[in-house]
C-alpha cells in the first residue's frame, strides 16, 4: 500500500510538472526507450530541484576595470617584430590581461640553477630573455601579465 502512494505520488508530481512536449522524444531529444527515460529522470530533477535567485537589474561588480584577457603563447615565437605587432594587436582590441606560460624546462634548461641556453647557440644565451622580452612588451602596451609556470622541478 504504502509504495503504490508512493508511485501514485510520483505519478501526480510528473504530471503536474509536465511541460508542452507530446512524447517523451519531445521531452528529451532521445530517440531509444532507455535514453528517454534517462531523460526524463534528468528532467525531473532539474524540475524539483531549487533553482537559483536571479536578479534581472542586478549590478555586477567587477574587482578589475576588464574582465578581458587572452591565453597567450608567445614563447613559441621566435621572431621579436612579431610578438611585438601581437602585444600592440591584442592592446589595441582592448584586452587588459595576457595568461603567459613559462615553461621551467624551457627557463632552467641544462641543469638547477643554470639559466643559460646552449642548445642552439655554443656561447649559449640568456634563458630569460624571450620572458623578459615578453614582460617589457606587454608592458609597454599596457597589458598586465598573468605568468602560468609550466612543469616546475620535483
Amino acid at each position: 500500500m504504502k509504495a503504490l502512494l508512493i508511485v501514485a505520488g510520483l505519478l501526480l508530481l510528473l504530471i503536474g510538472l509536465w511541460p508542452d512536449a507530446g512524447s517523451l522524444y519531445d521531452l528529451t531529444g532521445e530517440e531509444e526507450l532507455p535514453g528517454q527515460l534517462r531523460g526524463t529522470v534528468h528532467w525531473l530533477y532539474s524540475a524539483i530541484r531549487p533553482q537559483p535567485k536571479q536578479a534581472e537589474d542586478a549590478q555586477i561588480e567587477w574587482p578589475i576595470d576588464s574582465a578581458f584577457g587572452m591565453n597567450t603563447f608567445l614563447e613559441q615565437e621566435v621572431l621579436i617584430e612579431v610578438r611585438a605587432q601581437t602585444l600592440k594587436m591584442l592592446g589595441d582590441a582592448g584586452f587588459d590581461y595576457i595568461r603567459q606560460q613559462f615553461p621551467w624546462e624551457d627557463i632552467e634548461i641544462h641543469g638547477k640553477g643554470d639559466f643559460i641556453d646552449r642548445r642552439n647557440e655554443p656561447a649559449g644565451i640568456d634563458a630569460w630573455a624571450k620572458y623578459d622580452n615578453i614582460v617589457q612588451l606587454a608592458e609597454e602596451n599596457g597589458i598586465e601579465v598573468i605568468a602560468r609556470l609550466d612543469n616546475p622541478p620535483s
